[in-house]
């Protein structure tokens, strides 16, 4: 849009409709309708234009009209103990389809760092939100279903992102990405060592996007004596193949700027480094954009974004591009629309869950039946006929076992009949036939094979 109201050094998320026709923005502290206006009630969220992910807009999976608007505060609120990670709910039925807030500025984690990203559940309805707490390795991740915001997963897992040298504050920033196939998460950031010395920070961790667990972190850093090394964007090749960072700093007070490229299917991952490209004009966030293309941020007042227009092959086949897009009116900062994709892996739906087909079980001894998943959910509730709560039961008796399984805001029913037979079947007493004559033996219809 060429007519924004938009001001901020880092942060900004948007959101459109199916259309692609702009609905509402924000810099974390004031939403945007599309008009270009402040919104009803949108003004002063708990977000800051200087976090590098200052906000994030998700879609609410059960109400179409709903936004969750999820805001997070600068590195210095960390000094002052005002740090926190907040939401807010936009309903765009109210003021004539420009929407309004109807919910303000809701506490959910306190003490965060300035990285916040989503990614869809297993099953492709549900949504995962992420944010790394500051001070430790704990990452918060939110579920969000039919029920709203639910209780985080925490996952101790890697380096912490805490205070450094004169309690420095500053590895709080950087951004925080889930690949596009939603099984690994990348995070930047950087650590000082003293007034002189900071290194850059990549990590990259598996997730699990059925539990939302986050674990076998691997790290690399950046790090040479009296450089100051600051690890920024993050983002994944629209294959998830490939991973890309930016880093920027300051070296005998000359500015450089580099981004680099990592192949996620090489071992280790970290022994695959390719520069993409280098400059003394800041590389800031790395977005995925629809057309498949990563756009680079470049500070301070570019008017133009730098792109990889080929990001899924690896090398310099990427094809970077310097000057992308020219901007027609406003200039280029750190920062570019917090956006997550959805995943694009097959998702998981209880609609796949079956149970054993109807059999005939050839035996007097107990025969277990559970219903088939696609994989194991630790998370269902099971719910059986004859009043079991277990994920497996044992039938001793012919009958009709029916069951209902619970996953999230999802359930799938079924039922399984089950016959047992004596094996041992006798057809009748030996006899003796004449040439010529005829007898005809039956077998009960309940066995699968006759030979």
């Amino acid at each position: 849009t060429s007519n924004s109201s938009l001001n901020t050094i880092e942060g900004v998320s948007c959101i459109s409709d199916t259309n692609g026709e702009l609905l509402f923005y924000t810099n974390g502290n004031v939403v945007y309708n599309k008009s270009h206006l402040p919104m009803h009630n949108g003004i002063g969220l708990y977000g800051n234009f200087s976090t590098t992910q200052s906000s994030l807009i998700v879609k609410s999976p059960d109400e179409a009209n709903k936004y969750f608007l999820f805001t997070v505060t600068a590195q210095s609120a960390l000094i002052t103990g005002e740090s926190k990670l907040c939401y807010s709910v936009v309903d765009m039925l109210t003021d004539s389809g420009r929407g309004s807030v109807i919910m303000k500025n809701i506490f959910l984690l306190s003490s965060v760092c300035e990285k916040i990203t989503a990614t869809h559940h297993a099953n492709g309805k549900d949504i995962w939100v992420a944010i790394h707490q500051f001070g430790n390795n704990r990452y918060f991740v939110f579920p969000i279903n039919c029920n709203g915001i639910g209780s985080p997963v925490i996952s101790e897992c890697g380096l912490p992102m805490t205070i450094d040298y004169s309690f420095n504050y500053l590895s709080a920033i950087g951004c925080m990405k889930f690949s596009h196939d939603g099984r690994q998460i990348a995070a930047a950031w950087q650590q000082w060592n003293d007034e002189t010395d900071a290194d850059s920070y990549l990590q990259l961790a598996d997730f699990n996007s059925i539990n939302g667990r986050i674990s076998n972190a691997v790290f690399l850093s950046h790090n040479s004596s009296q450089i100051i090394s600051k690890g920024y964007g993050v983002e994944f090749s629209p294959n998830s193949s490939l991973l890309y960072f930016t880093e920027f700093g300051n070296y005998d007070a000359a500015l450089f700027s580099k981004v680099y490229q990592y192949n996620l299917l090489s071992t280790p991952w970290t022994a695959s480094e390719y520069l993409v490209a280098s400059d003394s004009i800041i590389f800031g966030t790395i977005q995925l954009a629809p057309d498949n293309k990563l756009y680079i941020a470049r500070y301070y007042g570019c008017d133009y974004l730098s792109a990889i227009d080929n990001p899924d092959v690896y090398g310099p086949g990427c094809s970077f591009l310097n000057r992308a897009i020219i901007l027609s009116s406003g200039l280029s900062t750190y920062g570019l629309p917090n956006m997550w994709m959805k995943n694009k892996s097959q998702k998981v739906t209880v609609s796949n869950m079956f149970a054993f087909n109807d059999t005939a079980i050839c035996s007097t001894e107990p025969f277990g039946i559970s219903p088939q998943l696609p994989f194991s959910f630790s998370d269902c509730l099971y719910y059986w006929g004859n009043g079991s709560f277990d994920s497996v039961i044992q039938v001793t008796s012919s009958g009709n076992y029916s069951f209902n399984v619970v996953w999230g805001c999802d359930t799938v029913s079924d039922s399984v009949s089950v016959r047992f037979v004596n094996s041992a079947y006798e057809i009748g007493n030996d006899i003796t036939l004449c040439h010529g004559d005829v007898k005809t033996l039956i077998a009960p219809d309940f066995f699968i094979t006759y030979s």
